[in-house]
């Protein structure tokens, strides 16, 4: 069963650009990502999918990813990342259940509007978040 994308972000929709990055970042062209780039205000709240642990948070706005979070399903070996987050609302090795709010959206880092942007890494690969998201 897939998790909706809208009760984990409220009102966030997939980037009209697709799985395109729209800057022609380092390369002057662009570049398929396997990720979502899901549009929403800055500071929409970023609910926990399910139950699990937070295993990185990274506060600097000035990287390319902004300020990140990496939480962890060790039961199913899902991990997903947060990027360019306005603001984090949980601490490295918390455990956190379905629908704990994590952190808002935002646009801190390489970043040219307010969005989040989610990778799915399953067993350490990173794969398409269909896979586990559909957008509804």
């Amino acid at each position: 069963m897939k998790v909706s994308i809208t009760k984990m972000i409220p009102g966030a929709y997939l980037s009209p650009k697709g799985r395109y990055q729209p800057v022609k970042f380092k390369t002057g062209k662009p570049r398929y990502h396997p990720a979502w780039d899901l549009l929403c205000p800055e500071d929409t709240p970023i609910y926990a999918p399910g139950s699990g642990v937070v295993t990185h948070v990274d506060n600097d706005d000035n990287s390319d990813a902004g300020k990140w979070l990496e939480i962890t399903f060790p039961k199913m070996d899902i991990v997903l990342k947060f990027m360019h987050l306005s603001k984090i609302l949980v601490k490295d090795d918390e455990k956190f259940e379905p629908f704990d709010l994590l952190a808002k959206s935002g646009n801190t880092g390489h970043s040219t509007a307010p969005h989040v942007h989610l990778q799915v890494y399953h067993y350490g690969v990173l794969v398409d978040p269909s896979l586990i998201f559909k957008l509804e």
